[in-house]
């Protein structure tokens, strides 16, 4: 059976706390934090060089430059971001989207007649676009007449300019604008090495069970699975992507008297501090997983000064707690003799707050509809464990069980 580990620093994953863990990956990895900080500058005046210079040629190959290097460096962009914040899945998408940026700008470099063909591709996500419904299932009144509108303006702009492109490519141009395989344009580049890491980026965007990267571990003969950032497979995003970038920084350059050169160091720095990177990151991660297999399901047991007791259904993983509507719970046996004996010393103990028990694997009869909250709130010293097999698991501030 899975179990979903303790979220890294709270105990739940919030949008607010979505990057929770960057001040902690700038602290391990400082040179590369600040070398990243210096590629994202250098970035960003590359950029403008580029598409200043691409935009007066006026030609097809100009202008798919143009294009490519700009998404190259907002996909770059966003790269770097997630990487700092351990966000290892987006990092890696992204990482698989520079790589096709990389054989595009490779391409176009070789053949102008496949700017064209890419520069032809334009109207097929905007017909796609138009052709989306679910939107208007959730919009009403002036949004809906809205959506409707623009949806009719993209299929009008679009598709008479898609029946006419792929008339001239032929049909299969509206699945894919290149008439080679991926496969067959990454070996014309010398680049199958880097089509490995396209076919492992590729797991998670297309759902597949192998896509699980970072998200599953074995821990004491238990599958743990992690809600949240799944750290490993961003330094090999980062490593790749850096790679793809360079090339197409290599294309970009040809438009300019000067080249990149300052964007080009900035890169070799960010690679030469790419280890600390890749330690830092393995070593939290190693960090963040447990040491034994959590549970994923409990319920909690606060019981008050006056001797009153208060059931909850209680998620251990994530720490939080819901009011049950009753005392009915199902419990192993040896929990319940466990659960009798603490309950009888816990007041003597503890007289002046509230003290809670969670028993692992416990479940309530009739959760509540109430809110979720977090269990330390609901009580005033750490909790203490009860496990299936009876096991009383004590704070480590309390000596012995009381």
């Amino acid at each position: 059976m899975a179990h979903l580990p303790p979220q890294p620093t709270t105990g739940r994953l919030t949008l607010e706390r979505a990057a929770a863990l960057e001040p902690e990956i700038a602290a391990r990895a400082p040179t590369w934090r600040q070398a990243a900080r210096q590629v994202v500058g250098e970035l960003g005046v590359a950029t403008r060089l580029v598409i200043d210079a691409t935009g007066s040629a006026h030609t097809a190959p100009a202008r798919a430059v143009q294009a490519i290097f700009l998404q190259a460096s907002n996909d770059y962009l966003d790269l770097l971001f997630d990487a700092a914040s351990g966000r290892g899945r987006p990092a890696t998408r992204a990482a698989r989207t520079l790589f096709e940026h990389e054989l595009d700008a490779l391409d176009i470099e070789a053949d102008s007649e496949l700017a064209t063909r890419w520069l032809d591709h334009l109207p097929m996500a905007g017909l796609a676009q138009a052709k989306m419904s679910l939107p208007e299932k959730h919009l009403h009144g002036k949004a809906l007449k809205s959506f409707r509108h623009r949806a009719r303006r993209l299929l009008a702009d679009n598709e008479r300019h898609a029946d006419r492109v792929a008339a001239r490519w032929g049909a299969g141009f509206r699945r894919q604008w290149h008439p080679r395989s991926l496969r067959d344009r990454a070996a014309c580049h010398g680049l199958l090495e880097h089509y490995e890491f396209y076919r492992y980026a590729s797991a998670p965007v297309h759902g597949s069970h192998s896509g699980m990267l970072g998200l599953r571990k074995e821990v004491a003969g238990t599958l743990v699975l992690r809600t949240g950032p799944a750290l490993t497979p961003a330094p090999l995003a980062v490593l790749y992507g850096t790679a793809s970038l360079r090339a197409v920084v290599g294309v970009g350059e040809q438009f300019l008297e000067r080249g990149l050169a300052r964007l080009r160091r900035a890169l070799d720095d960010l690679d030469a501090a790419w280890p600390e990177y890749y330690v830092q990151i393995h070593r939290l991660d190693g960090e963040l997983w447990p040491k034994s297999a959590p549970s994923n399901s409990g319920a909690l047991i606060v019981l008050e000064p006056t001797g009153e007791v208060t059931w909850f259904e209680y998620l251990p993983d994530q720490f939080l707690a819901r009011k049950a509507r009753t005392h009915d719970v199902t419990i192993h046996d040896e929990q319940e003799r466990a659960l009798t004996g603490l309950l009888e010393e816990v007041p003597s103990a503890f007289p002046h707050g509230r003290v809670g028990v969670c028993l692992h694997r416990a479940v309530v009869a009739e959760p509540g509809d109430g809110p979720w909250v977090e269990a330390p709130h609901l009580v005033d010293f750490p909790l203490f464990h009860i496990y299936e097999d009876g096991t009383v698991g004590v704070p480590s501030d309390v000596a012995s069980p009381p």
